[in-house]
């Protein structure tokens, strides 16, 4: 299983997430939305929503290498 923060520009996500099942690199694609990110920026609280994507994977690093080159404002996390 896969992590990844996604900005919330829903054409982007969606073609992403076309991109990765139909080239078999992942199984399974759920959406979490409304996902809320606060960074603290030069003194200032810098607010953003984002789109979690729990990706089923096959192999995970060609889904890394595949979305890195389409998307490279998607951001993996660590965990699972």
């Amino acid at each position: 299983m896969l992590l990844a923060s996604c900005p919330s520009d829903w054409r982007k996500l969606r073609y992403l997430i076309n991109w990765l099942l139909k080239s078999w690199l992942a199984q399974e694609i759920k959406r979490i939305n409304y996902a809320k990110s606060y960074r603290l920026v030069e003194k200032t609280i810098d607010k953003q929503e984002e789109k979690i994507l729990l990706i089923i994977w096959l192999d995970n690093e060609k889904i890394k290498q595949f979305v890195q080159k389409q998307r490279p404002e998607v951001v993996f996390l660590p965990g699972l």
